[in-house]
């Protein structure tokens, strides 16, 4: 392999031109290797984060009357958050509009009952979930 120190002085500078131009011209065609070689990278969640949808979710009797105390369970990327039902049955949140959303409403004395939501397709503000009741089983001994 011949040593590059002995080459001549204006072939080393020629190649360095060349390879000083070539590293302008792909940092100016590829802006993400000028912020690498800077020091400034960024992740790409903080630069493809999705936007915020507000759920309101209204949780009533079969009845029409609004359910008190209910637990509203989220469930979508990462852990489940927990909202319970103010006196007028309602509770809200914010969720990234491109998530599915499992929710489940439960309340002692009520069926449990679960939702699936796709923000991105039924972006709607107020959803009404109803809860049911739970059946009196009756012992009847004959």
């Amino acid at each position: 392999m011949l040593n590059f120190a002995n080459w001549h002085p204006l072939i080393r500078i020629l190649i360095g031109i060349v390879a000083l131009a070539l590293a302008v011209a792909g940092l100016r065609e590829f802006p993400e290797l000028t912020k690498l070689a800077s020091g400034q990278q960024e992740t790409a969640s903080k630069e493809a984060e999705p936007e915020l949808t507000d759920v309101r979710i209204v949780t009533e009797t079969e009845e029409g009357k609004p359910v008190k105390g209910a637990s509203v369970r989220f469930s979508y990327r990462g852990s489940p958050t927990e909202r319970i039902t103010t006196d007028d049955g309602y509770v809200q949140i914010k969720i990234p509009s491109t998530e599915d959303v499992e929710i489940t409403l439960s309340k002692e004395g009520y069926e449990t009952r679960k939702h699936i939501i796709n923000l991105k397709n039924d972006p709607g503000e107020n959803r009404t979930f109803l809860l049911k009741r739970k059946q009196i089983k009756s012992n009847s001994s004959s």
